[in-house]
């Protein structure tokens, strides 16, 4: 039987988890609309800008903001290349051309390839059902993309499901290094600087490919930044470093399988996403693929 201090940290992570689910679920249609107005390589940088101001003042104010020990730097340098900045740019370039819900389903298939990424890196055993879990990933991945028809394929939709496939990928390498990594500062610690190094390499990307930043947007661009940024990215990666300290592994992985199909219903319901046969077995397939990784 656990204590009640046990059942009231329980209670609190599964609240915050919670929140982070139901945020991250909402920011996939939002993000959607913002990109309508905002160029995407300036969207990320704004992200960060906004996410990383928040972040650095609630590391200021616990009195951590200093700088990591050089045993962090790699994961911090490798953090901010993988899962900041290219995950980040798949995403938006991959969004642009997909419905919000299609999206969000390929992105959060990254345990998928940190299955193999594992094996091949940290000597990580592949059970029977995890390598069943890679079958039905990828084939549930293969399910949702097949075109519609042979004679007559979407170059663009097609290279937009390949950027949400290597968005995944980004994130699966991130997961694999900080998996090998023997932490000396926490992670909520280390993102400033993971943020601030994204910044540097994102800026001159966004200069060269988007041209000089613009600001001519709508309110409802503004709004949806005002999201994502602090809302979707600082609280967020805040709440899930807190709330994973207080429940189990497996609780924090099932929490997170929900935000996709927060997205996808309102993408549904808001945005004219439609149901076909190749989405629900696509969804079904991934949905017991990641299931199954849950599984030691």
């Amino acid at each position: 039987m656990i204590s009640a201090q046990e059942a009231e940290n329980r209670r609190k992570g599964l609240i915050l988890l919670s929140m982070v689910t139901l945020i991250w679920g909402c920011n996939w249609p939002i993000m959607k609309t913002a990109l309508t107005e905002i160029p995407p390589f300036w969207f990320v940088v704004y992200r960060f800008v906004l996410g990383g101001a928040c972040i650095t003042l609630l590391v200021a104010l616990r009195g951590n903001l200093k700088l990591p020990h050089r045993q962090d730097w790699p994961l911090v340098g490798g953090s901010a290349l993988m899962q900041m900045a290219a995950y980040s740019i798949f995403i938006v370039l991959g969004l642009k051309d997909l419905p919000a819900g299609r999206a969000a389903l390929l992105a959060y298939t990254t345990p998928i390839w940190v299955i193999p990424l594992a094996r091949l890196y940290l000597k990580e055993e592949i059970t029977l059902k995890r390598a069943l879990a890679v079958v039905l990933g990828v084939g549930g991945i293969l399910v949702l993309i097949w075109p519609q028809s042979i004679s007559n394929i979407d170059m663009v939709q097609l290279g937009a499901y390949g950027l949400m496939a290597l968005s995944a990928l980004a994130w699966a390498i991130s997961i694999v290094q900080v998996r090998g990594h023997k932490f000396v500062g926490t992670a909520l610690d280390l993102a400033p600087w993971q943020m601030l190094i994204a910044l540097m390499v994102l800026i001159p990307l966004a200069f060269v490919m988007d041209g000089p930043p613009q600001f001519a947007f709508s309110g409802t661009a503004y709004a949806a930044m005002a999201y994502i940024g602090p809302l979707a990215t600082a609280f967020a990666f805040w709440a899930i470093v807190a709330g994973g300290r207080l429940v189990p592994a497996n609780v924090m992985s099932i929490a997170m399988l929900a935000a996709p199909l927060i997205g996808l219903t309102l993408s549904v319901s808001f945005m004219g996403e439609q149901i076909t046969l190749p989405l629900v077995v696509g969804i079904l397939m991934i949905g017991m693929s990641l299931l199954l990784n849950l599984k030691r």
